[in-house]
């Protein structure tokens, strides 16, 4: 079941199809509960980027710990790409995590007294969203 619409003028969205073709039909249910099934159509799904992740947070609640979370708006990434700068300018990758991960705690290379700023983004085989931002974290 792709979607129901009990209204007119009928419409459907089908949200996170994947790239491909598919065959779709209707189903008409009247008021007795007869049905009638469409004639089966084609259509093709084109893949698109992932929507950007959005609310970077980056806190330090040990020592030389970063813990980071944000929100995932995609529905088709196949990755993280999480990346780590000292100065806002220069940045450094430093880990790859699974499609629909919204955490990670970053303890490599952390010093601490020292300051730290984080970005992510979404992947898929189409490309790479925006990158979410957090502020300034200190490390314990």
């Amino acid at each position: 079941l792709v979607n129901t619409d009990t209204s007119a003028p009928f419409n459907a969205e089908w949200a996170g199809a994947l790239a491909g073709t598919h065959v779709l039909t209707a189903v008409a249910t009247d008021d007795d509960g007869a049905q009638t099934v469409s004639t089966p159509v084609n259509i093709t799904a084109t893949p698109s980027l992932p929507a950007d992740p959005s609310n970077l947070i980056a806190t330090s609640p040990s020592t030389a710990t970063i813990a980071l979370s944000w929100k995932d708006n995609s529905i088709n990434e196949e990755s993280f790409v999480l990346q780590r700068s000292e100065d806002g300018i220069n940045w450094v990758g430093i880990n790859t995590l699974v499609a629909n991960t919204t955490s990670n705690n970053n303890r490599y290379g952390i010093l601490s007294g020292r300051t730290y700023f984080y970005r992510i983004r979404a992947r898929n085989s189409v490309g790479y969203s925006a990158f979410a931002y957090s502020s300034a974290v200190t490390a314990k």
